[in-house]
């Protein structure tokens, strides 16, 4: 008897913890219209590289789904050239990011490192107030290169944003938040030793290849980032 009490206890908590989280989400989603709407590519977390060579760089990309769209095709064009691992997160800037990330890039010995801070995350001033966002990235990277010392920094600015099912035209109001974000963070690099993957200025050439999500591309995007990424990478390893 008290076998099956306590089993239907814990049946009893877990759905109302399932019901809580489910609440929990519906509830975030209506108050930030920002919420779950980047998730495309694979699932977040970091992805060690599946082919190791020892004797060839230790690379690291971070991004948000940006990073889900070309980071495949990134890995197959550096096959023989780098080991390459991925973290892909749709957390915004913030202190708990920032703690994740120099974990992240703490846990191996990483020769160079791609990033993008999971910039669509943070165009909301409700993750990050207005005029904030620079200090958040000045602490952001100080704890990067605290975190990997050795490493070279590439850092890729953060995509437009294109009108919902209008693909070619673009969200001037949260574009414009891209721009003000892309300028506060370049004024900050100009201190330390990194180098620009200028991904912003290559997709407002090719707003046609925008997928109408307003935050992804299709598949002729996803390539052209895939090569600018693979080009820089190159160019930082000496290849």
């Amino acid at each position: 008897m008290k076998k099956s009490i306590t089993i239907s206890i814990a049946a009893i908590l877990t759905a109302v913890s399932i019901n809580a989280q489910t609440v929990n989400s519906v509830q975030t989603k209506e108050k930030n219209p920002l919420a779950g709407q980047h998730a495309i590519g694979g699932s977040w977390g970091l992805r060690s590289a599946d082919i190791t060579d020892s004797t060839l760089p230790h690379i690291l990309l971070i991004g948000d789904s940006m990073l889900g769209q070309y980071g495949e095709e990134v890995v197959k064009e550096l096959l023989g050239i780098a080991n390459v691992d991925r973290w892909t997160t749709g957390a915004f800037i913030s202190d708990k990011m920032i703690a994740q990330m120099a974990q992240v890039v703490s846990s191996s010995t990483y020769q160079l490192i791609h990033f993008n801070e999971s910039g669509l995350h943070s165009l909301s001033v409700d993750r990050v107030p207005q005029g904030q966002y620079g200090n958040r990235m000045e602490k952001y990277l100080k704890a990067m290169k605290q975190a990997a010392p050795a490493a070279k920094l590439i850092w890729a600015n953060t995509t437009p944003v294109t009108v919902k099912g209008m693909p070619g035209v673009l969200d001037d109001t949260l574009t414009k938040i891209v721009v003000e974000h892309n300028e506060a963070t370049v004024r900050i690099i100009n201190t330390y030793d990194i180098h620009v993957d200028d991904i912003y200025t290559l997709m407002m050439g090719h707003l046609e290849t925008a997928r109408g999500d307003k935050w992804h591309w299709k598949s002729e995007g996803a390539m052209l980032m895939a090569k600018a990424v693979v080009a820089s990478i190159k160019k930082e390893l000496g290849k």
